[in-house]
């Protein structure tokens, strides 16, 4: 099984990815510029949910988060080229 891992590892490797990360209560609100638009997600994740998954596992899960993003980059990159 895979280390465990805490808020502040997760809050970097979002961060080493290009996005801005603000912590609430239970939640992340994850931030990016995207085709002149400031666009965010909130991902509801409670700190103490933490101690029950992998680094791995939740790796993955941040992964899938910011595919929202990726979505929004492309649709960005087709509208300008209409």
């Amino acid at each position: 099984m895979s280390e465990r891992v805490d808020i502040e590892i997760l809050i970097d490797y979002i961060q080493k990815k290009g996005f801005e990360v603000d912590v609430r209560p239970n939640a992340l609100i994850i931030r990016k510029t995207i085709g002149g638009q400031l666009l965010s997600l909130r991902w509801g994740i409670a700190p103490r949910e933490l101690t029950y998954v992998d680094k791995d596992t939740l790796f993955f899960a941040a992964d899938q988060q910011l595919q929202e993003f990726t979505y929004a980059e492309n649709f960005a990159k087709m509208s300008d080229q209409q």
